[in-house]
């Protein structure tokens, strides 16, 4: 279980919460809290990584626990991901509105406060209505990206127009930490039907340079894959990519010949499993 939970008392002291969590033979999930004085309890602090529907049951059961163990108190939530971010639209009829349905599963929670890194989009924000660390924040928290960016006077690439505004604001994040780095936009072509991506585009000349992909999601890598072919296509010397959650459902090794080095944060898994000669991979450890 990816979820910790870390008490305040009264008097400014912490803990950690210990938390038995098993799983009944039907596949029902149960937790059990444990080893705190429920007299000098002031607040809590979840700290969650959401990869299954297991690891979103076990989260509102602990929820639900503390509540009953310490009515009244704040408890706040860190979600560095938030499950379902990309299901912002419904695109066919008859689909269901499924970051719709998860906002309203944590707002419902009665969290005191949800703080998320990089949402997929406003929608996502209108959602949640939770609080944000930003992109840029993260990009100038990373020292082996910035050394990246520097060493190979590199440029930020936007990957398509919905992610032009955090671009601009990372490139001004950037220029104010003394780092200037030119912006590119590149566009995608979709399915009107479907959503889903025909081709990148970009009307640019990248012939020599060096680029940095810059987005908040990388799953299966597609539309990373197909936007580093199409840089290498128009001469680009070097191609690397930023991503904020770096689910990486099939690895990194489809980035092979295109991607040159990846940088990540630890919002999804402690430590990317990735072992791999092919793609320089670079995490930022921020979340405990």
């Amino acid at each position: 279980m990816d979820i910790s939970i870390e008490l305040v008392n009264k008097d400014a002291t912490r803990q950690a919460l210990t938390v038995e969590q098993w799983q009944f033979a039907g596949g029902e999930q149960h937790v059990r809290l444990a080893g705190f004085d429920r007299q000098q309890l002031q607040s809590a602090i979840i700290y969650a990584r959401l990869q299954s529907s297991d690891a979103i049951m076990q989260l509102l059961l602990i929820k639900d626990a503390l509540d009953r163990a310490a009515p009244g108190i704040q408890v706040s939530l860190q979600l560095p991901y938030f499950p379902y971010a990309r299901q912002d639209r419904v695109c066919v009829a008859g689909e269901a509105f499924s970051a719709a349905v998860m906002a309203g599963v944590l707002r419902n929670a009665g969290f005191s406060q949800i703080r998320c890194w990089d949402l997929h989009s406003a929608v996502s924000e209108q959602l949640l209505e939770a609080e944000q660390v930003h992109q840029a924040q993260l990009v100038c928290q990373f020292p082996q990206l910035k050394q990246w960016l520097q060493s190979h006077q590199a440029a930020l690439l936007a990957p398509d127009k919905g992610a032009s505004h955090k671009i601009a604001k990372v490139a001004d994040a950037l220029s104010a930490a003394g780092i200037e780095a030119e912006v590119f936009q590149a566009s995608k072509r979709r399915d009107p039907a479907t959503g889903a991506i025909l081709a990148s585009e970009l009307n640019a000349d990248v012939a020599g340079r060096s680029l940095l992909i810059l987005d908040d999601i990388c799953d299966g890598g597609r539309t990373f894959i197909e936007l580093a072919r199409l840089l290498k296509q128009k001469g680009a010397a070097r191609v690397g990519l930023y991503v904020t959650h770096g689910l990486f459902s099939r690895g990194i090794e489809p980035l092979e010949g295109l991607i040159d080095a990846v940088f990540t944060t630890d919002s999804v898994c402690p430590l990317h499993p990735f072992e791999s000669q092919i793609v320089e991979l670079h995490t930022l450890k921020l979340f405990e």
